[in-house]
């Protein structure tokens, strides 16, 4: 249902960015007294999750777009 790859990149972008603000918002970051500590340890497991599909992702967007960027010059 993909038109092409830049559509499946954008749901990846999606999924990920509604993760990570779904992290975000369960914290109350304006408190005096705030530690960064726990909500970058929570994001960095959100993204651990998943880490070999998002280092695959994006070796293979990287080689296309210097591979299109070759073929454009």
């Amino acid at each position: 249902h993909y038109t092409d790859v830049f559509s499946v990149l954008k749901e990846i972008e999606d999924d990920l960015t509604s993760k990570l603000i779904n992290t975000l918002n369960t914290y109350e970051i304006s408190e005096k007294k705030y530690n960064p500590y726990p909500i970058f340890a929570e994001l960095t497991d959100v993204i651990n999750k998943d880490i070999e599909f998002y280092n695959l992702l994006l070796s293979f967007f990287y080689c296309f777009f210097v591979v299109n960027s070759h073929n454009h010059s």
